[in-house]
């Protein structure tokens, strides 16, 4: 097992493994840092190119919230 990174022996591709890895830390944050985590802003816009063209942006709302790229959409 030298050599070979713990999240690919255990089966996952690296985006999983830091998303388990982010909620782990998320889980051990103390309340106080936890309120100053939901109060950051952040906005994301998406476009979606359609044969080669640039479509219309679209403002995500909750960027957190399935993107429509996501496999379940």
């Amino acid at each position: 097992m030298s050599g070979i990174s713990t999240w690919r022996v255990a089966g996952l591709t690296y985006t999983q493994y830091v998303q388990v890895a982010s909620k782990a830390l998320r889980n051990c944050v103390k309340e106080d840092a936890k309120k100053k985590m939901k109060t950051f802003d952040l906005s994301m816009k998406e476009r979606v190119f359609i044969n080669g063209e640039p479509g219309e942006k679209v403002d995500i709302v909750d960027p957190f919230a399935k993107s429509i790229f996501s496999k379940s959409a």
